[in-house]
């Protein structure tokens, strides 16, 4: 399934040696919040028995909404671009996540399972 996308930003894209690391967030035509972290290599391989390493945090409408709020936004299609200001980095879904459970704000997180 393809989701529309209103609004996009990149927070993180990096390799170092085989790994690659790319975070991205975006908001989906339904004004969900969409944090999407993926990781490949060899330490990806290693650390989660699954290459590539999906991890995608879900936020719903009333958040990103209150989201907005925190920021003193006018609309959601500006959240991307003030989240990739203030929280760009490697552990910019781990610090967003930080920032919604703070303000009490409800997510979901999906990961790719462990293979064994």
């Amino acid at each position: 399934m393809v989701r529309e996308q209103t609004a996009r930003a990149l927070l993180f894209d990096d390799r170092q040696d085989e790994e690659v690391v790319r975070i991205e967030c975006f908001i989906a035509e339904d004004g969900r919040l969409h944090l999407v972290q993926v990781s490949s290599g060899p330490w990806s391989a290693w650390c989660f028995e699954d290459d590539p390493h999906r991890i995608e945090t879900t936020a719903s409408r009333e958040t990103t909404d209150a989201l907005c709020a925190h920021f003193n936004l006018t609309g959601a299609q500006r959240l991307p671009a003030v989240l990739q200001l203030l929280y760009a980095g490697i552990d910019a879904a781990h610090r967003i996540r930080e920032l919604m459970a703070s303000l009490q704000l409800d997510y979901e997180v999906r990961e790719g399972e462990m293979r064994r």
